[in-house]
Order: structure tokens, then sequence, then C-alpha cells
């Protein structure tokens, strides 16, 4: 495969094209790196809804990005949530034919748990994010991590690193299903979904969800040549909001690690070899309205930075200089991901939000959003219910899954599952990439947290995987919307699966973790 410098649009839609290959095949030695163009340092008048501040911590580093170029371009390992700075879930999964069945191929079991702050036991298995990571290491880091402590027979070349709700950090052979190395302590419950450094320098940023009783609550790095926590933030005496949980899975840009927190922080580090320092950290709210957990993982394109969080502000931050570029109100809290595609050579975010602070029997929103203006293309709304099973019993509606951008034959449609709840019903929609409008619903047996991931036969005909909050997964022709196949095989599955060649890794709650292959 030969690599030729093009025009920046038509670049980056030949490179998203390409990455659709099978798992087993070469990655090349020395692509043609494309550089996207510095975004200009700009303001627009949104930001004036915006309370504030930016604390440079390290004066002695130019907190100006190295390069604008992605660092996960060049491989076909998931090393952050949904795989890529564009959040747009680039898994190569592929398939023969037309599939019709789901198969489990290995159950590896977790921990149960231990008593938390929050809830009680949150038990094993993953949550909501919680995607395995897949890991294909280079030759050269893979003899030096067969050295590490721990380390089992079962450690080749492959591996899975996942954060189970247990607090333990696993590692498995996604052949065998068999552990590869001991399991980490990752000290509290592990509800997002990790972050390897993709300089293969050994770094996995882990952020903590819920604390255990007696422990503390932030996040952390550990070094996996000496299987050591080498940072570890559990408290920001600055931070505008108190809970320190991070669910975002942290994202490694221009030479710099950026890192939403749940207590209203935007943090910059900078990465040393087996540790982070503090580079600078962004500290908001929007006037009048108390301080923003962001639990979303921040998308990237060049020096812009896109977030939601959980008082419904959608942010672009210039990741130079750590100040907001706009700010877009999407009107409620958003867990889910923004989405990040370009069209033309301009980045477009898409983005859902949930039906929580607003009451019940209220829109939730998916949105088109230009990254460069903050200016809305157009909204999709699906009326959906809060939905209380008792005084302090209830369950948010809207969207929690990531949205899925459609390629192949799907290549103009974006799927998002919207929880509608009452009936706990829920639904796969296929909304049109370009106009809003919705092409096909398709209604599952219950509601889905779990992102959706898809899989392209040689056609380029797209299929998708998914999960409920029962424990049943789907396969759906992502043309019709219609389902192939059907069968319960967890409790739970709220957490996302990350997809490789023809299968999937996913978990579920109670203690099990699932490869399954689609045939």
């Amino acid at each position: 495969m030969k690599y030729f410098l093009l025009p920046l649009a038509v670049a980056m839609f030949l490179f998203a094209s390409c990455k659709n290959v099978a798992a087993e095949e070469e990655v090349p030695e020395e692509p043609i790196i494309v550089e996207p163009a510095v975004l200009p340092d700009t303001a627009f008048a949104s930001v004036d809804d915006l309370d504030y501040e930016v604390e440079i911590v390290d004066t002695t580093v130019s907190g100006q990005l190295k390069f604008t170029h992605s660092e996960y371009q060049d491989t076909i390992s998931q090393l952050t949530f949904r795989g890529n700075n564009f959040r747009n879930a680039d898994f190569h999964g592929k398939v023969k034919g037309k599939p019709t069945k789901i198969v489990v191929d290995w159950t590896f079991e977790t921990e149960q748990g231990r008593p938390a702050n929050l809830g009680g036991s949150w038990g094993g298995g993953n949550g909501w994010t919680g995607q395995p990571l897949y890991v294909q290491w280079p030759d050269s880091i893979a003899r030096l991590m067969k050295k590490a402590p721990g380390v089992t027979a079962e450690l080749d070349s492959v591996e899975l690193i996942i954060g189970s709700l247990c607090g333990q950090i696993y590692f498995i052979n996604p052949m065998t299903g068999k552990k590869t190395r001991e399991p980490l302590d990752g000290g509290a419950v592990l509800k997002g979904t990790p972050s390897l450094d993709p300089s293969w320098n050994g770094n996995l940023y882990v952020g903590q969800g819920v604390s255990f009783k007696g422990s503390t609550m932030g996040n952390q790095a550990f070094n996996l040549f000496t299987m050591k926590r080498t940072y570890y933030m559990p408290h920001d005496p600055k931070a505008r909001r108190g809970w320190n949980a991070f669910d975002s899975s942290a994202i490694s840009a221009g030479g710099f690690l950026f890192w939403p927190g749940e207590n209203g922080t935007l943090y910059k580090y900078i990465r040393e070899a087996d540790t982070l320092k503090l580079h600078s950290a962004m500290r908001y709210n929007a006037k009048g309205h108390r301080a923003a957990g962001m639990e979303s993982s921040m998308a990237v394109y060049s020096n812009y930075g896109y977030v939601s969080d959980s008082e419904g502000n959608v942010l672009c931050v210039n990741l130079n200089t750590m100040k907001p570029v706009w700010r877009y109100n999407n009107m409620d809290d958003s867990d889910s991901s923004p989405v990040l595609e370009l069209e033309n050579g301009v980045p477009y975010i898409y983005t859902g939000c949930e039906v929580d602070k607003r009451g019940t029997n209220q829109p939730a929103r998916l949105v088109k959003i230009n990254g460069l203006t903050g200016q809305q293309v157009w909204l999709h709304e699906e009326v959906c219910i809060r939905w209380h099973r008792g005084d302090n019993d209830y369950s948010d509606g809207g969207y929690f899954g990531t949205p899925l951008l459609g390629k192949g034959n799907c290549d103009n449609l974006i799927f998002a599952t919207p929880c509608k709840h009452g009936s706990e019903r829920g639904y796969i929609l296929a909304i049109d990439r370009k106009t809003g409008k919705e092409v096909y619903r398709t209604q599952l047996q219950r509601y889905a947290w779990s992102s959706t991931v898809g899989f392209y036969n040689e056609k380029d005909e797209m299929f998708i995987f998914l999960g409920d909050c029962i424990g049943n997964v789907y396969l759906v022709e992502g043309k019709t919307g219609k389902i192939l196949f059907t069968e319960h095989y967890g409790d739970n599955f709220e957490a996302s699966p990350v997809a490789f060649g023809n299968s999937v890794v996913v978990g579920s709650r109670g203690n099990r973790i699932l490869k399954m292959s689609i045939l």
C-alpha cells in the first residue's frame, strides 16, 4: 500500500476509508503523515456565557501542541475509547458475506467487587463505558513487556486491557481468554475506558469512577514495564465541583495528554517516560449555573478539543491555550462522547444528551454542530422518560451510548440508541447525516447504554453489533435495520465492546467478560 501527499480533505477521507482493513493486514512502516493546519485562536460570542479560568502550572514548557496529526492513525490497536481521536469507532471489524449468528468463544470471570461509598458493592465485570483496549504490541515493546512483573506464558504480541467495576485492571489473551499478567489494583470502582499511551512508553491511564469505602477517588497512571502506579491525583482543591471521578477516557494529542474530569476541570499533562506532569488546567461553569462534570471522552481535531458535560454544555477548547473557542447549549446532561467527522475539510460534531435535569417526557437531543463555529447544523429530538422506580430510584432517559458513524453502504447514516423507558423500551435509530431526518428505527427488547460497533464485508456492506441492559446481543443489518440475530448471553451489557477481525469483546455486569464471533 503506497501513500501520497494529498489535499487535507481528500487525504482524510482516504485515510478514514483505507483504515477498514482486516486486523491481520500489515501496517505500512513509514506512512506519510498529513499534518492538519493549526486552527485559529479565537473565541465566539457564545464563550461569553462561560465563567472560566486557565491555570498554567508548568511555565517551563510551551503549551503549544508539537504537531496536529492524530497519534492513533498508524496503528490498528484500539488504545482509547472508540479507538482514536475522532471517537468514530474505526475498529477494522470484518465479516464474510451476510452474517447470521453470534457465538461465544470464551468467558473470563472477574472478582465480584468490594463495598463502595455509593450504592454498596458495584460487583465485577464491566459497566458504562468499560470498553476493553485491544493492543498489538510492536515486537520490540512486546519483548520488554514479557520481562514485566507478574507476566504469564499467555502474553504474546496481542493483549486486551480492561478496567473492571471490581476495581481490578485485567490483562487477557484475546485468543484464549486467559490472563496475560496478574491484575493491577485500580483502587476504586473502574467504570470508564482506560487509555494506553500511543507512543508505546508503557503508560496506562485509568480513571476511578466511585470510591471504595475508606478510599479516595481520582485519576492515575500505571507503567506496564514495572506494573506500578506512577501518578495519582485523588483531589484537586481548586476544582469547582467536589466529585473527583474520571469516567472520561484520556486522549493523547500533540505530545500532551488531555483528561476531562467530573470535578469541572479539563487537565493538560506533559507525558513523561513513566509518569505524568501537570502542565495546565481549565476550570469553568456556565454563568448562572453550577460547575459541570465531564464524563464524556474528548474528541480532537488539530488543536481543537470537543467535550460535553453534565449541565448540557458542549465545548470546543483550543488545546494550545486551553481557552474555550465556542459553547453550545444542548440543554441537559450529556455522558456519551462527541463523534467527529470531516466534510470537505471542516470538522463536524455529533453528540446526544439525556433526559435528566429537565424532568421527564422531554426530548433527548441528537445534534450536529459545525466544529469550527459551534453553529447547529441540525437537531433531531426524541421524547424520552426519566423513569422513577421509587422515591430515590430512577434511571435517566435519552442517549448514553456514543453514536456510530455509518460507513460503506451506510456512509450517509449515523446510528444512535435512545433509552425511551416507561416500558424500558429502546431503539436503534438510523439518522441521515446531511439532514438529521430519521431513516428507520428498530425496536430492541430493552434499552441500550452500550455503544454500537460496525462490521463490514467484502462488498462494504455494514452490520451492527450491540448489547442491551438485560444481556441480549443483536446483529443488525445497517442498511435496513433488520435484526439478523439476537440471543441472551449476559446479565447487562452496559459496557461498550471493542471489535477486531470478526470478533468483539465486551464486559457484562456481574462478573463476566465475553469474546464473541460474528459468523
